[in-house]
This record gives structure tokens, sequence and C-alpha cells, in this order.
């Protein structure tokens, strides 16, 4: 097995594509685990959205709502559908190739099966690491769900103001 990764981080959505890169620029060893593609869920599909009157009131309300539409505008002349995804497609390589040059390495298509402690196994392949984290979306998988930490009722990781996980008695746990 290769030296361990210093860093995995499990989600390329914006959160976890942004710890990469400024982890990268540190020196640190990362890897970053995505089952589907860089910002290809909640992070990439709801990064153009726009809102008629959003600058309302502002010395901005005109320009904003020209923008609007001629947005609109364009749009329909294009088909949403084809402008959103040519543009999505072109976005998604741009980012996953921003981290790769930065030496970052992205695995897609990868789902983490389990978690030790330094340790996570992606299929049935571990993967040791000084840290691991997890940024992928809003609804944890059940993995999260089952780890020994408090949660949210609906299945949430409960953090103090550090950002730490908290044991099921409330007690910080940090990365020691």
């Amino acid at each position: 097995m290769s030296s361990p990764t210093r860093i995995v981080i499990c989600g390329a959505g914006a959160i976890g594509a942004a710890i990469a890169y400024f982890a990268s620029r540190r020196g640190a060893r990362s890897s970053v685990i995505e089952r589907h593609a860089v910002a290809g869920s909640a992070s990439g599909k709801s990064g153009g959205f726009l809102a008629l009157d959003w600058c309302g009131g502002s010395p901005l309300d005109g320009l904003a709502r020209r923008s609007f539409e001629l947005h609109a505008e364009l749009s329909s002349e294009l088909g949403t559908y084809r402008l959103r995804k040519k543009l999505l497609e072109q976005a998604l390589s741009y980012y996953q190739g921003f981290l790769e040059r930065r030496g970052v390495r992205v695995r897609l298509g990868a789902q983490v099966r389990r978690v030790e402690p330094r340790r996570l196994f992606v299929a049935d392949e571990p993967m040791d690491a000084f840290t691991i984290l997890w940024t992928a979306g809003v609804y944890p998988p059940s993995l999260v769900r089952d780890l020994p930490l408090r949660h949210t009722p609906d299945g949430r990781v409960v953090v103090d103001e550090g950002l730490r996980a908290l044991d099921p008695g409330g007690r910080a746990l940090s990365g020691a």
C-alpha cells in the first residue's frame, strides 16, 4: 500500500473542493472521493440560479432585471436544457482539472463503503488517512448516520463551535 494520504475528503462539491484546494496550497496530500462528478450534485446544479427581485431597491436593480430578461431570452433561444448541460459539463471538467493540477487525487464514480479510525474503504480498497472529512450531500447516507457519534434527528453529525464531532455523551472528539 502507498504512503497514507494526509486528508481524504468525501464529497467533491463546493465545500469538499475548497478544502482540497486550500489543503493543497499548504502542501497537504489529499484525495477527494466522489460518487458522481466534481460539483455535480447540489453545488453544481444551483450555482447559476437567478431571481428577478434579488436586487430590488438597490442601485443594481435595473441591471439585475435586464440580466434576468437576457438570460430568459438566451435560454429560450438555445433551449434551457441544452445550454445548462453544456455549461455544466464544461464547468465540471474545469473544476476537476483545477484540483488535479494542484496535486489533489480525484476519484470519481467511487463510493465509500466503510470508515474506521484513520482508514476508509472505497469499494473494497482501503485508504489510510490522517484526517477524514465528510462533506458529501445534504442528506447523510447510512454510513454517516451509523457512526457512533451524536446526530440530529435527521442523521447529521453534531459538531461544536470548533467543528469537532461529538460523541453520544456530548464530548468533543479531536482527531489525535
